[in-house]
């Protein structure tokens, strides 16, 4: 799935990642893998009152590697001790895979993710302890967190993704 599909399952899910508050973002890291065209993301995202903080991660497919600079293969990547450049991911035409370490992503979003492959990891099964309340996600809708959605902006705002 692409960025676009998993936000209009969340809009249908009944949430606006646009109203998520932009919460701080920390250690910013990138791992480019040029044999699997793929590039991972990862960064500690703390959480609104500033007590906790989750590891979230972002991989990105079909990212195009080279060795030589051009006008889309721009950004540099040392990769086994030697400099390769990749062009930026696209929200919009790059495939990808979540994770955040937080309970809403899990609960809420896990499954559905890992259904489309769309999860980065193994899905953990979740065992109600109650069944006085409604499940959280009958419908089984992809979407992700508020941080998944920080973790977002801050890769748009320091050029490391495009839309």
């Amino acid at each position: 799935m692409r960025i676009p599909d998993i936000k209009a399952q969340l809009k249908r899910f009944g949430r606006d990642p646009g109203k998520y508050s932009q919460l701080p973002i920390r250690n910013l890291d990138s791992v480019a893998s040029p044999g699997l065209g793929t590039l991972m993301f990862k960064t500690t995202v703390v959480s609104e009152s500033g007590k906790d903080s989750y590891t979230a991660y972002m991989q990105f497919f079909g990212i195009k590697f080279g060795e030589e600079k051009d006008l889309n293969l721009i950004i540099p990547a040392k990769v086994n001790n030697r400099l390769i450049y990749h062009a930026k991911p696209s929200i919009n035409n790059n495939q990808v895979q979540l994770y955040c370490g937080c309970q809403d992503f899990r609960f809420r979003f896990s499954k559905p993710l890992y259904d489309n492959k769309s999860l980065i990891g193994n899905w953990q099964r979740y065992t109600r302890v109650t069944d006085h309340y409604p499940p959280v996600n009958p419908e089984n809708l992809c979407g992700y967190c508020k941080h998944i959605e920080s973790f977002l902006i801050a890769l748009k705002a320091s050029g490391q993704i495009t839309d």
